[in-house]
């Protein structure tokens, strides 16, 4: 841009330099005076010689000397020029009067110059203003010169800055672009993108006629290794999963994370369920070896179902509606394993939804209520307290056995609102059996499900209820299966520590059915040992049986636990456990479960056998 101002230095000169100036001064100043000399000089030889030629000669050069001054020097020049032919019109009437004659053509001369110069002063200065107007054009243009460089600087860095712009803007979108299609902890193509791709081969097999197959994958258990481990661990172990099932893949089909713990694979190959099972237990391997993790070993296996184009549906709604109700199939049977949809599906899953709905409508309409099932001491008098029990009248399905809607609250979490009711219904019927009937030892004991002891807020919730209630915790018993200890047992543990701080004894309900029992019994903060009904009734049976329930009584004892006895339905089981030293039991044989009125009916008759007999104390 700077071009600009050298062109115009080049057309109207530049006058700024002060150095060039005062040379130049000095060097005017001698040119004036040498013309001047020059001038005079011809006056002095007009006044000598009186020929002709040699003054028309001199005539010419003082004529020559007026311009030159003029047109050099304009003003200045101008009036030297003027001032000179006048002194030369002085001296040649001076010269005239002295000699008797005027050279009228000596006057005229110089005359004619200071016309003639006068003329040409005029034009020089009109000449000077316009050089003068071009000078101030120049530095207007060199003004606007130098704002245009200034303006183009400024669109060269917008230029620039837009370029930037424009390159952050592309960088973001294809960013955005690639989070909008893959997942951002895997790298894999996300739930959009899976079934983008689902869309493109129904398209394609729909013209071509061919087959493909689509399998959903879902880790089993694997909220047990994010509440145990943290979130951070957990997402270690995912990349690491799928890393592994990529790895197995084949490198025809297109492995995507659906969200969480799920991934589906999109098996772009005409296959059979037989080539199907091979291919997923390839990769069922590949997901079950050990992953170590800082300092942690973690074992995880997975559930696979799998649908069928165009058997099972002709489009990617319904094509993943169907792996999806596989894979619910292989989680209810057992998990670690793989289910292929069948039409028959449908309906089961149907039915589960609808159960589900009637279980949300239930525990709004309050169709839930408790029962008490009575535990005595051997006597068969003495009443330790009792087990609360929960129902479900349903005004759509009728009276539900617990054994369906407690397996399907705790698989859709409503285990934990119902559990939470329960709890505080039971420490509300507690409260009011000890304010009425004055029976201050009565035990309760409640069931607690592992997915209600495992949240975090359990414990604020049980504090909470027994400060609303005004329940004290030597009188709330809560029990516990073994299953708890499989899914996490320190957590359990700790939890459990907690609860005891309450003053909430801790019974270990169903003993001797689950997983390996004396192992759990040596470290857990347990109180209470509850044998199950199956042992129970193998005392009628067999006389090995019975010594396995006074070997199970006698080991608890050693360990200063508190024993009761489950399922007593006959003289002869309760005769054996009474012999044995059982605590405490309870059974049909001493009391069904009851509801509010036969509740209070039996607490009315305890109340008055303590007033006539010796008041017992209860653990």
């Amino acid at each position: 841009m700077s071009k600009i101002s050298d062109c115009i230095d080049e057309i109207v000169g530049n006058e700024n330099d002060e150095k060039d100036i005062e040379e130049r001064n000095k060097k005017d100043i001698i040119f004036i005076a040498f013309w001047c000399l020059i001038y005079l000089a011809m006056l002095a030889i007009q006044a000598i010689f009186d020929e002709q030629i040699i003054q028309a000669v001199v005539a010419q050069l003082q004529i020559v000397v007026s311009v030159v001054l003029t047109a050099r020097y304009c003003k200045t020049g101008y009036l030297l020029s003027v001032a000179l032919n006048a002194l030369s019109i002085v001296c040649v009437v001076f010269n005239g009067i002295a000699v008797g004659s005027i050279l009228f053509v000596g006057i005229i001369i110089p005359v004619g110059t200071i016309i003639s110069v006068s003329f040409l002063f005029g034009i020089i200065r009109k000449l000077h203003k316009s050089m003068k107007e071009a000078s101030n054009q120049r530095e207007e243009l060199v003004k606007l010169a130098e704002e245009a460089e200034e303006a183009y600087e400024e669109v060269r860095k917008m230029n620039e800055q837009l370029l930037e712009t424009s390159r952050v803007i592309k960088e973001n979108e294809e960013r955005l672009n690639h989070m909008a299609l893959f997942d951002a902890l895997t790298e894999l193509p996300n739930r959009r993108m899976i079934i983008n791709r689902l869309d493109f081969h129904i398209s394609y097999s729909a013209k071509t006629g061919k087959k493909f197959a689509v399998v959903f994958i879902d880790l089993d258990n694997f909220k047990r290794i994010n509440d145990t481990l943290g979130h951070e661990k957990g997402d270690m172990v995912i990349k690491k999963i799928s890393q592994r099932i990529t790895a197995a893949l084949d490198t025809d089909d297109i492995l995507g994370r659906l969200g969480g713990d799920e991934f589906a694979i999109l098996v772009q190959r005409d296959v059979d369920s037989d080539e199907i099972l091979k291919y997923v237990e390839e990769i069922r391997a590949a997901i079950s070896e050990p992953i170590v993790i800082g300092n942690e070993e973690v074992t995880v296996n997975a559930s696979f179902g799998a649908s069928a184009y165009p058997k099972d549906g002709s489009d990617s709604t319904e094509l993943l509606k169907c792996a999806d109700m596989a894979l619910y199939k292989a989680k209810a049977d057992g998990k670690n394993r793989l289910e292929f949809f069948t039409p028959e599906m449908k309906e089961e899953i149907q039915h589960k939804v609808d159960f589900e709905a009637s279980l949300v409508a239930g525990l709004n309409k309050e169709e839930f209520h408790l029962l008490f099932q009575p535990q005595h001491e051997p006597d068969g008098k003495k009443l330790r307290g009792f087990e609360a029990l929960v129902r479900w009248r349903s005004e759509e399905l009728g009276l539900v056995s617990p054994m369906q809607f407690i397996p399907m609250a705790e698989e859709t979490g409503l285990i934990v609102e119902l559990g939470t009711w329960i709890f505080k219904e039971a420490c509300r019927k507690l409260r009011m059996a000890m304010d009425t009937y004055g029976l201050e030892n009565l035990v309760l004991s409640v069931n607690i499900s592992t997915i209600q002891l495992m949240q975090p807020d359990f414990y604020n919730i049980v504090k909470g209820i027994m400060e609303e209630t005004g329940v004290y915790g030597r009188n709330l018993e809560i029990e516990i299966t073994e299953s708890v200890f499989i899914k996490s047992v320190d957590n359990a543990v700790e939890v459990l520590n907690k609860i005891k701080k309450l003053g909430i004894s801790i019974a270990l309900d169903d003993f001797g059915t689950g997983y390996s029992s004396l192992h759990y019994l040596r470290s857990l903060p347990i109180d209470t040992l509850k044998i199950d009904k199956s042992f129970v009734d193998g005392i009628n049976r067999a006389e090995s049986e019975k010594e396995i329930v006074g070997s199970i009584i006698s080991l608890a004892h050693n360990m200063n636990l508190f024993v009761v006895a489950e399922g007593v339905e006959v003289e002869e089981q309760l005769s054996y456990l009474r012999d044995s030293g059982c605590d405490c039991v309870q059974g049909y044989l001493l009391g069904r479960p009851l509801d509010d009125e036969q509740f209070n009916e039996t607490l009315r008759k305890a109340s008055e056998y303590l007033r006539t007999s010796e008041s017992p104390e209860y653990k």
